[in-house]
Order: C-alpha cells, then sequence, then structure tokens
C-alpha cells in the first residue's frame, strides 16, 4: 500500500469520527443545548471550529483522493508501456569452424567452436521481444580479439571505415543476423584457445519505440575455449 493511500485511510478515518460528532450536536434536543450566553458564545465558537476542522479534512482527504488517483493512471500507463512497447535484444551468438575451397574462398563448418579453423564465422541474433515494432533500429558491432572484456560504460570509438547506419523497423518477433567473418593470426588463435585473450563480439543497438522513447541495448559475448562456444560478457550486456 502505498504512503498516500495509508494516510488517506487514517484521514477518513479521522473523518468518520468528527462527523459522529457533528450528526451528535445536531441531533441534540432543546433542552440538552446551553442556555446562558456566555455558554452559547463558547458552544457557537466550538460548533463553528468543528465545521471549519471538518471542511479542512474533506478538502485534504479529496487532495489525496485526486493523488492517489494520479498514481494509479501513472502506474497503468507506465505497465501499459512496459507491455506493449520493443524489445530488442541479444538472443545468442555462435562461432563456428570454416575451410578454404578456394583462394580467399571458405566454408562454414557444421558444429561450434574455432576447432583448427584460423578463419571462424562469428554470428549473433538479435530479437524483438516486445509487442510493437521497433523503429529506426540502427547497430554498431566489434569482432575481435581483445586482452579485456568491455566495461559497463565502454564507449564503441568509430573508425573511418564506419558508414552511417541504416535504420531499419523490426517487427515484434523479427530477428537481424549479425555476421562476420575474422582471420586470426597464428599468435591470435593460441591466445585466444588457451584463455590468455579473448575472441568478442559485442555492439550497440539503439532504437525508438512506439511512444517515441529512444532505447538502446548492449551486447557482448566472448569465445569460452573450454565449452567451445560463445558465452556472455560479465559487462556490457544491457537493456532499457
Amino acid at each position: 500500500m502505498s504512503p498516500d493511500n495509508k494516510r488517506l485511510q487514517h484521514l477518513q478515518s479521522e473523518i468518520d469520527g468528527l462527523r459522529t460528532r457533528v450528526q451528535g450536536i445536531e441531533n441534540r434536543t432543546p433542552t440538552e443545548l446551553p442556555t446562558k450566553a456566555h455558554d452559547k458564545g463558547l458552544w457557537d465558537r466550538t460548533n463553528v471550529g468543528l465545521v471549519t476542522l471538518f471542511t479542512g479534512l474533506l478538502f485534504v482527504s479529496a487532495m489525496l483522493q485526486w493523488s492517489a488517483t494520479r498514481d494509479a493512471i501513472n502506474d497503468t500507463h507506465t505497465s501499459f508501456e512496459i507491455g506493449t512497447r520493443a524489445w530488442v535484444v541479444a538472443k545468442e551468438a555462435f562461432v563456428k569452424p570454416t575451410k578454404a575451397d578456394a583462394p580467399n574462398h571458405v566454408i562454414v563448418q557444421e558444429g561450434n567452436g574455432l576447432k583448427d579453423s584460423r578463419t571462424p564465422a562469428i554470428s549473433v541474433e538479435l530479437v524483438n521481444g516486445g509487442h510493437s515494432p521497433a523503429l529506426d533500429v540502427a547497430q554498431s558491432s566489434r569482432f575481435e580479439v581483445l586482452d579485456t572484456l568491455p566495461a559497463d560504460d565502454y564507449v564503441i570509438p568509430p573508425t573511418d571505415k564506419d558508414q552511417p547506419p541504416s535504420k531499419n523497423v523490426l517487427a515484434p518477433d523479427g530477428i537481424v543476423g549479425v555476421n562476420r567473418g575474422l582471420l586470426l593470426t597464428e599468435a591470435q588463435f593460441q591466445d585466444v584457445t588457451h584463455g590468455k585473450r579473448f575472441l568478442a563480439a559485442y555492439g550497440l543497438v539503439t532504437y525508438n519505440d512506439i511512444f517515441k522513447k529512444p532505447r538502446e541495448t548492449k551486447y557482448c559475448y566472448f569465445y569460452d575455449y573450454i565449452t567451445e562456444k560463445m558465452g556472455y560478457c560479465p559487462h556490457y550486456n544491457s537493456a532499457n
């Protein structure tokens, strides 16, 4: 129960008690009323004070009721937005070995992991798990070997090769695949397969929901050389 509702209940109890007192005064017989002028003046002032207090309490009660109603409406609207809006999140990531079948051309192989491949194919699947379209969807991603994994406040730096991101609409349950082939040096391959460095796939997705609110999603996966699969990084995974 909210503080406003508790105050409203307490105030309503006081109002009910005061209403009973006022009604009791109004229902008194003439023989019960004061007859002396001094007593009558005190009686009138008491009645005026009670009525004034009663009116003030009614006003405060109305204000608290209005505040509680407003909060209930805001909560309902917020719940409606949360249940209706788009939620773009990273669903899963894969790394697969490749095999050369011609100069400067490789074929993706079955199974997960690097195996003996120095040219793995990495992919990340993004899905709109909400109930309305995600608008103006743009994403920036990186697939590389790192000494340390990104922190939560890491900012992906722009490069000369970056082009202005195209913006798309992602329908509910729609999936976007981010795919990249990577060429590892022998040193990088040895470091990644022995846990000395990290083969990471990470990125930032920005979009607007149907309520015109900007949203962003960060994702980060790294290659676990023990399971030979891509797992979540300890940081840089969030959505708002």
